[in-house]
Formats: structure tokens, C-alpha cells, sequence
């Protein structure tokens, strides 16, 4: 099975929108640049390149996919 790491940054939930959309551009604007474009394919990361609305999409459906195969195995926490 194929496993992926999630690296987010974040603003306190309380954090203005515009801030918020700040940082997200930024970050586009990073994950475009090419050098790190270059050292991102050495490492095969694949960035979420979504909008906000779209990130948080993302998140949800990955953690109801870990939460069901976790349910499905039967794990406990110790």
C-alpha cells in the first residue's frame, strides 16, 4: 500500500481571511518556483496544489479513508 505524508501550514482558526489567502499564495508561489519545483521532484513530493476550499476537501477524504481502514482493521489504540 501506497502511504502519503500530509505537511501543512496553518493560521489559528481564528486567523482574518486575508491573511489566510496570503499565506496561501505565497505558498503557490513557492511550489512554482523552479528550483524548488526541482528539488521537490528529487524527493517525489507532491504538493497539494488545491485552492483552501479545495485543501480542506483533500484532508477530509484522506482522514475518512485512514478512519475507515483503521475501522475496518479493527485497531485500538493502546
Amino acid at each position: 500500500m501506497r502511504r502519503r505524508a500530509i505537511l501543512t501550514a496553518g493560521a489559528a482558526l481564528a486567523a482574518p481571511a486575508e491573511i489566510v489567502q496570503r499565506m496561501h499564495a505565497a505558498l503557490q508561489a513557492d511550489f512554482a518556483d523552479p528550483p524548488v519545483v526541482q528539488r521537490r521532484s528529487a524527493l517525489t513530493v507532491e504538493p497539494v496544489t488545491e485552492s483552501i476550499a479545495g485543501t480542506r476537501a483533500y484532508i477530509s477524504a484522506d482522514v475518512g479513508k485512514d478512519t475507515a481502514l483503521l475501522r475496518d482493521a479493527r485497531f485500538q489504540p493502546e
